[in-house]
């Protein structure tokens, strides 16, 4: 049985054929014909010692596998009373148990943010890249505005204040005030760089749109990409990136309805290196 509501929102396969998932409040090992590990945590299951408060929901999200084993997760927060969002980098060991070494006592400070999405990332050097959705004030109507936030760690979970703006970058999606901003994930590309897919609900045009966003190592928009560090494609949700070893970026997703006959197709896109679509993927760049 797997633990709380059994949707499964991340997955990896371990060399040795074991795999780890996670859902809400739980990360879980399986053996690899699908029974828990009992090895692992409490019969297969590692639960949250260290909730916000009784009446929280919490989930799993960006597991990241270490090369000592260790295990990186985000974990978001809908807090009930009063209604906020929070997001965390935690670390288990390779048994489950939290590694209180890491951050403060197994994980980074909170950070306040959305629950639209979130990614985690590990650079070469150990540093802990987080990205998450948060809102901050529009800067000509002082409306809410959402944007994409990436914050780095050092290797043990501390803040890293030589990164952006005290270990703080945030980047705007062209989305209007009072409207949402999702990231669907994020994924290094050649040289260090760093992808971030996901969609917008009102982009510089007005359209709801796929986004992809190229970041340099040090975090800051590579504006040789598209000219701006962003490109637009206009459909309409955005559920997974992932980036070839050329370099180039594919989004999937779907659009909700396609008239006449208002069914929901798959859709697929590619950009080339420099933020274009690439129309040697069926002929469009989309299919």
């Amino acid at each position: 049985m797997i633990y709380d509501t059994g949707i499964v929102n991340n997955i990896t396969v371990l060399q040795d054929g074991k795999f780890i998932g996670t859902n809400s409040a739980a990360i879980m090992k399986f053996l690899s014909n699908g029974d828990l590990d009992p090895s692992f945590g409490n019969g297969g299951i590692s639960l949250n010692p260290n909730p916000l408060s009784p009446w929280d929901f919490w989930y799993e999200s960006g597991l990241v596998m270490l090369p000592d084993g260790k295990i990186l997760v985000v974990e978001t927060f809908d807090t009930s009373f009063p209604s906020q969002h929070f997001s965390r980098v935690i670390r288990l060991n390779s048994d489950g148990s939290w590694d209180t070494s890491f951050g403060n006592n197994g994980c980074t400070d909170k950070v306040a943010g959305k629950n639209h999405g979130s990614a985690v990332l590990v650079q070469p050097d150990g540093k802990i890249l987080l990205f998450i959705v948060h809102t901050v004030p529009d800067s000509s109507t002082n409306e809410p505005r959402e944007n994409i936030q990436v914050v780095r760690y050092l290797p043990n979970g501390v803040l890293d204040t030589d990164f952006g703006s005290g270990g703080y970058i945030s980047h705007q999606i062209y989305s209007d005030p009072w409207h949402l901003t999702l990231l669907a994930g994020a994924s290094f590309a050649p040289e260090g760089k760093i992808v971030l897919g996901g969609q917008t609900y009102s982009d510089q045009l007005n359209r709801d749109s796929w986004y992809a966003a190229r970041l340099l190592p040090d975090g800051s928009l590579d504006t040789s990409f598209n000219h701006s560090g962003i490109a637009y494609l206009p459909l309409d949700y955005c559920h997974a990136l992932a980036v070839q070893p050329d370099g180039k970026i594919i989004l999937g997703g779907h659009n909700l309805f396609n008239p006449p006959s208002n069914n929901i197709p798959f859709l697929l896109a590619r950009f080339n290196t420099n933020g274009t679509l690439d129309t040697d993927f069926d002929s469009t760049g989309h299919c």
